[in-house]
């Protein structure tokens, strides 16, 4: 099955079932009012089982400065709830804050089924305090980790930029995901560590909203950027290898006033070496990318009933990328991060 990667996206719908019950599979523009996946967990024992070991939320925001790549993630998966929060230095090419935190399930994370206006998710346990909502058109955002050691304050505005991307997807091993995925959001605020304050002023952001009913082990490779391409329009894409990878997939890239499909890519790298360069490319060279990483967060968990092992690393992509109507977006020092993760959850 193929995908016209320079049509249209036509606009999301409301929700992703429709008045049957069936998901509307399929790639959008803008986002959702309501994810509601109840009706495809069935009832009685099974239903209530399948939706505690499938039923997986998370909201991740990213922030990037002249300065400084900072990202943090607040993930509930039902049985199990935890945050993560880093920063890196882009001049001197290191971490300056690397936080994870586990907290109580059904407590400590909230993740509303609400991608667009109205959307809200939060953490709180000992030593961080993390909060993200839309309002209007902004995202607004607060977090205060280790008693104001860390203390970030910021604004991601989804206007005039170009509309989110939203994805309905069958998952292989598990039942449906519901994505959205926005890049290139214009950024103000602060985030200060210690004595050092950063400046988000001019810089940008982007956001990746998940709800699904994913399978037991999962398993994807991800990279996610926003800034300037070199000829000072603002830029952002999403690429990945694996969880969304059924057509049409969730590589997108933001440059202008609609954003557009990528193909699918692959990712080369060295799993034990992650500061090493990555390569992300695409078979007919519409992506071509390099990735160095300036610092990186790596966690390695085993719950008894889940495991992780993943890492993100915060960087730079340089290379092009091949937008609509054969239009050439080339990126030099554009800030982001990739990731290499595996689940059994």
């Amino acid at each position: 099955m193929s995908f016209d990667l320079d049509r249209l996206l036509p606009a999301a719908p409301t929700s992703p079932l429709d008045e049957t019950g069936a998901p509307r599979i399929g790639a959008y523009a803008g986002s959702m009012e309501h994810v509601d996946l109840g009706p495809l967990r069935g009832t009685g024992l099974r239903g209530r089982l399948r939706q505690i070991t499938r039923e997986k939320r998370w909201t991740f925001v990213m922030l990037t400065s002249r300065d400084v790549v900072c990202c943090f993630a607040i993930v509930d998966l039902t049985y199990a709830a935890n945050c993560f929060i880093f920063a890196a230095d882009r001049h001197d090419k290191k971490m300056i804050v690397e936080k994870s935190f586990l907290g109580l399930p059904g407590v400590s994370a909230h993740v509303a089924e609400r991608p667009g206006v109205g959307a809200r998710a939060s953490f709180s346990a000992k030593g961080a305090e993390l909060h993200v909502e839309r309002v209007g058109a902004k995202y607004l955002g607060t977090a205060r980790v280790d008693d104001g050691k860390l203390s970030l304050n910021f604004t991601l505005d989804t206007q005039p930029a170009a509309p989110a991307v939203t994805l309905i997807v069958p998952v292989a091993g598990g039942i449906l995901n519901c994505t959205q995925k926005w890049s290139a959001l214009p950024a103000h605020g602060s985030l200060v560590v210690g004595e050092r304050r950063y400046d988000l002023d001019g810089g940008f952001g982007g956001m990746d909203y998940t709800y699904g009913l994913l399978a037991r082990e999962t398993i994807w490779r991800w990279g996610f950027a926003s800034g300037l391409a070199t000829d000072g329009t603002p830029v952002g894409f999403n690429v990945g290898e694996g969880i969304n990878s059924a057509v049409p997939g969730e590589n997108a890239l933001w440059f202008g006033n609609q954003p557009c499909y990528l193909p699918d890519v692959r990712f080369t790298f060295d799993r034990q070496n992650p500061l090493e360069p990555w390569r992300i490319q695409s078979d007919d060279g519409s992506v071509d990318l390099r990735f160095t990483g300036a610092g990186f967060h790596r966690e390695a968990r085993n719950l008894v009933v889940a495991a992780s092992k993943f890492v993100q690393v915060a960087g730079e992509f340089s290379g092009k990328l091949r937008g609509r109507g054969g239009k050439v977006v080339e990126v030099q020092g554009l800030p982001g991060v990739v990731e290499d993760q595996f689940v059994r959850w």
